[in-house]
């Protein structure tokens, strides 16, 4: 089977463990409220990503937990491109410090950002499978 090749990104879903149903997001300054999230690095896994992106943009240390649903995304604004996108639950081991890429908030699962069309049924099939 010839499997067409799309770049990988993943997102992760932070839940915090002080607030059930409470997941972080971080505030980018064109595309609003969203979960952290980005490009994998070359031979990096899905989990490492949201690690490592989740770091970059909040600040915050998290333990990648389980994957929960992969689907082809996009195109994006941004490079035009399809991706192949995974959500990542992760538990947070260290809340954001403030001195991040981003600014960072808190959302809950009905507050769930369904704006970005090209990516409301990822979104949507992440949270099924929390």
């Amino acid at each position: 089977m010839n499997e067409r090749f799309y770049p990988r990104s993943a997102v992760a879903f932070v839940t915090y463990p002080e607030r059930t149903g409470t997941y972080l997001a971080i505030v980018h300054p064109t595309r609003g409220m969203e979960c952290p999230g980005g490009k994998l690095e070359n031979g990096e896994t899905a989990a490492e990503a949201v690690v490592r992106e989740t770091l970059e943009e909040s600040g915050a240390i998290v333990l990648a937990i389980r994957e929960l649903h992969t689907s082809v995304i996009g195109p994006s604004d941004r490079t035009g491109l399809m991706y192949r996108c995974t959500g990542i639950l992760c538990e947070m081991v260290s809340p954001p410090l403030g001195l991040a890429e981003y600014k960072t908030a808190a959302w809950r699962i009905r507050d769930m950002p369904t704006a970005h069309e090209r990516v409301g049924y990822f979104y949507s099939s992440c949270v099924e499978a929390l």
